[in-house]
């Protein structure tokens, strides 16, 4: 799931899509990569199956990841604090494949999952994924149509 997120996240437009989402919206991006990693497998989640890998996650986030992100963003990209700020990033991205890791146990089949033949449920996942965080669908849209193109290219690369 990490090397499939890295590559995602990489794509253009990826990162500024999912940050949005967060920022305004409160998204967890690791749910989002979760969402479209499922996708991309073939397997359709669910809203409770959401609420499941983000309830075995969710305190952990809160006291760990989110405090770090919250102290980075506070520090300047430039000067004295550049350094700190970028150790920071690099310790928030180490922290945020623990998330990852821990969703996975938290929500891993029994079995592997496909490897993406056939249809990708994407857009019914990220509908799975706006009801569950009790956002409008349509919010999610822009995101979607950019995955839609992505994610049977990544399924094909990876």
């Amino acid at each position: 799931m990490w090397t499939f997120s890295l590559a995602l996240y990489a794509r253009e437009g990826v990162a500024d899509l999912c940050l949005d989402l967060q920022d305004r919206l409160g998204l967890d991006v690791n749910l989002v990569l979760y969402a479209a990693f499922a996708a991309a497998r073939g397997v359709q989640v669910s809203r409770g199956d959401l609420a499941a890998v983000e309830g075995g996650i969710a305190d952990w986030r809160d006291q760990r990841l989110r405090p770090l992100r919250d102290l980075r963003r506070q520090l300047q990209d430039d000067g004295d604090e550049r350094a700190a700020r970028q150790a920071m990033l690099e310790a928030e991205l180490a922290l945020e494949r623990v998330q990852q890791h821990r969703m996975w146990l938290a929500r891993r089949p029994a079995g592997d999952w496909p490897t993406g033949a056939g249809e990708l449920p994407l857009r019914s996942n990220l509908a799975a994924l706006a009801r569950h965080a009790d956002i409008d669908e349509r919010e999610l849209e822009a995101l979607a149509s950019a995955l839609e193109h992505l994610l049977p290219m990544l399924v094909t690369e990876l």
